[in-house]
């Protein structure tokens, strides 16, 4: 899978560091975004306002780019260290180079936050494609999938 095929939105703020990002997941297209940019022309992405917490730059990333959604999008915390993560250290980066991509496009939709003593290899789901169809109406409504990840 190549690199325009998978995206990794990042919600953060102008204090977060998030150089592990290019560092550790080169073969992800990023998309960082500052939510409370004080120059927002100092930033690529940014949020109209500060709202919502992380959902103001997931629905951004989606509203701009709803037309050319990647094939996998994972939405992602600026810390990579955290305790909502799981696998060892807690560790973003463990847990998106362990990402199982075909299982991914397969299901449609995955949670990272999953128990991975038996591998992930049957996550809870929390969106199933019954309640997708249901919600859209059974309409196309991207090219892609989208992989949601874990609340605060």
């Amino acid at each position: 899978m190549e690199m325009r095929d998978k995206a990794v939105v990042i919600a953060s703020l102008e204090r977060d560091n998030t150089t592990w990002v290019s560092e550790y997941l080169p073969d992800w297209q990023p998309y960082i975004y500052i939510a409370d940019a004080s120059n927002r022309s100092a930033y690529k992405y940014t949020t109209v306002m500060n709202k919502g917490r992380e959902s103001m730059v997931y629905l951004t990333y989606i509203i701009d780019y709803y037309d050319s959604l990647p094939l996998i999008t994972t939405f992602l915390h600026a810390h990579r260290y955290a305790h909502h993560n799981e696998g060892p250290r807690h560790d973003n980066v463990w847990v998106m180079q362990h990402l199982q991509l075909s299982h991914v496009k397969e299901m449609g939709y995955v949670n990272l936050r999953c128990d991975w003593e038996p591998g992930c290899n049957n996550p809870q789901k929390h969106v199933t494609s019954d309640l997708w169809r249901e919600v859209f109406k059974n309409t196309s409504t991207t090219n892609g999938q989208l992989l949601s990840i874990t609340p605060l």
